[in-house]
């Protein structure tokens, strides 16, 4: 049951949200994944930075993980430098 919605939060849920897709969306961990490179990684209900090195998932500070990520998604690029505009 809706509480308080107008027309306009009426349109957005019920007719554009569901056709959005995410820009950057999170892939299941396959042989397409990329390896030593640092990715986004999601495990249990948890994001962080790690990689895989081909035997291992570790995170940012080098531990190994306890259990393996379900997905992944790129790093975002570096921000430009205001003389690169």
């Amino acid at each position: 049951m809706r509480d308080c919605y107008n027309d306009e939060s009426l349109i957005i849920e019920d007719y554009i949200l569901p056709k959005c897709t995410e820009l950057n969306p999170w892939l299941p961990i396959d042989e397409n994944m990329p390896t030593n490179k640092r990715i986004f990684i999601h495990t249990n209900d948890t994001v962080q930075i790690g990689m895989f090195d081909g035997r291992y998932w570790a995170n940012v500070d080098g531990d190994i993980l306890a259990c393996d990520p379900s997905h992944w998604m790129s790093l975002p690029g570096s921000p430009k430098m205001k003389s690169e505009y």
